[in-house]
């Protein structure tokens, strides 16, 4: 359940990245002079309306709201409506310009929108003060309404999941290749840090996730995927994961010598 939002200037370009056809399933426009209007078109309708208002420099709201993926492959096109017509209401500008567009290009379907925040009188409807933290807000409240885990709630038993599975493949793995290859075989592909000293930490991301430098965009470059181990808990320590580890491998040693042991004490009964 994600709900991300911010204030820009605006461009034709990002109308139009919205408007891809590659990418859209089902689109609504509001408050436009027509429905066939162009990505620039769109863009200097809004920005007229908006220089009406001289005290606002960023004048357009963006805006992408994402359920769960279990949830948005299952939602009818008057559903998406819905949900972008309530979050318009909820931040003032349903009676101003605004659009949205469905994208289902990607593992989760999204919905992507912008609005004007200047009304055709004028003012300025939607408050910038907190626009991030208050659409999160409502798309936990629309969670909630619709009997769904937030994003909140969510993101817990994905930290939780994930602790489970690293105590559970600590309990084989004797160093930090099995390790590895146990997370990954339970769905979760392990990033190991290092520095001058050695390891110094680990990320924690789904495997599905995981693209080569050359899928990458520009942002998922910079941006970090999956979880740091402090992020699924403050108790949860690299140096600790490399004590159990080792211990593992000592106890797998001496498992070793002792069968070997063994070995060599029945052959010589043998004899």
């Amino acid at each position: 359940m994600i709900g991300r939002a911010k204030t820009t200037k605006g461009s034709p370009q990002a109308i139009a990245y919205q408007e891809d056809a590659l990418k859209v399933s089902y689109s609504e426009n509001y408050n436009f002079s027509t429905d066939d209007l162009t990505a620039k078109e769109k863009f200097l309708e809004m920005k007229l309306v908006a220089s009406i208002n001289e005290n606002v420099e960023k004048a357009t709201l963006t805006f992408v709201l994402s359920p769960p993926q279990e949830v948005g492959d299952k939602m009818t096109n008057p559903e998406w409506k819905a949900l972008a017509e309530a979050y318009a209401k909820e931040m003032g500008f349903n009676d101003n310009q605004w659009k949205f567009d469905v994208h289902k290009n990607t593992d989760e379907a999204h919905l992507h929108g912008c609005a004007n925040r200047i009304g055709f009188n004028g003012e300025c409807t939607v408050k910038a003060a907190n626009i991030g933290k208050r659409t999160g807000e409502f798309m936990d409240k629309w969670a909630k309404e619709h009997g769904l885990k937030t994003a909140k709630e969510q993101t817990a038993e994905r930290k939780e999941e994930i602790k489970v599975k690293i105590q559970e493949a600590l309990q084989t793995s004797a160093n930090f290749e099995e390790f590895g290859k146990l997370m990954k075989e339970k769905g979760y592909t392990v990033e190991i840090s290092r520095n001058e000293k050695g390891i110094n930490g680990a990320r924690f991301i789904k495997n599905e996730l995981v693209k080569s430098d050359e899928e990458k965009s520009d942002k998922e470059k910079i941006s970090k995927l999956g979880y740091k181990l402090s992020d699924i808990d403050r108790k949860l320590k690299i140096k600790d994961i490399e004590k159990a580890l080792q211990e593992n491998e000592q106890q797998r040693n001496k498992q070793k010598q002792h069968e070997s042991t063994r070995t060599i004490e029945r052959n010589q009964s043998i004899d």
